[in-house]
Formats: C-alpha cells, structure tokens, sequence
C-alpha cells in the first residue's frame, strides 16, 4: 500500500466516522427534544387534570347533599303513596 492510498483510506475512514457520529448526535438530539415535549405535554395534562378535579369538587353536588335529597323525595313518595292508598280506599 503507497503513501497516498493510506491517506485517502485514512481520510475516507476519518470522513465515515465523522458523519457516524454526526448521525448519532442528531439522533439523541432528536430523542432527547421529543421527551422534553413529551414530558411538557404530560405536565399540562396533569396540570389541566387537577384544575378539572377541583372544578368538579366545587361544582357538583357531595354525596351528603345527595343523600338528604334521597331522603326527602322518599318521604315524599311515601306521603303520595299514603295519599293515593287513602283515595282509592275512600272509592270502593
């Protein structure tokens, strides 16, 4: 092998693994700029999912609430189940 081979085949193997990992860095770059986008839109998903929770907890009604609400309407189903027991007794 002459002098002038070896420094073309050094060059060509110096050029091969600077494009090597030129293409390398790129792909971690690449990576690396997708996770922190992935990981910015998962802090705005849990961001925007703990407001609705709270919004949620401020705006409908706690089951305390509903459960006197039950209550009352039973009573008053019963009151209208005694009323009408009442009115078609007094038919017959």
């Amino acid at each position: 092998m002459d002098d002038q081979t070896f420094k073309l085949l050094v060059w060509v193997l110096g050029a091969g693994v600077t494009i090597s990992i030129a293409v390398v860095g790129w792909i971690v770059k690449s990576h690396r700029d997708d996770h922190s986008v992935t990981k910015s839109k998962l802090d705005t998903l849990q961001r925007d999912h703990s407001d609705f929770r709270v919004e949620v907890a401020n705006r409908y009604v706690s089951h305390d609430h509903l459960q006197k609400l039950e209550d009352r309407m039973d009573k008053r189903f019963d009151e209208l189940k005694s009323l009408l027991t009442a009115v078609f007794h007094n038919e017959k």
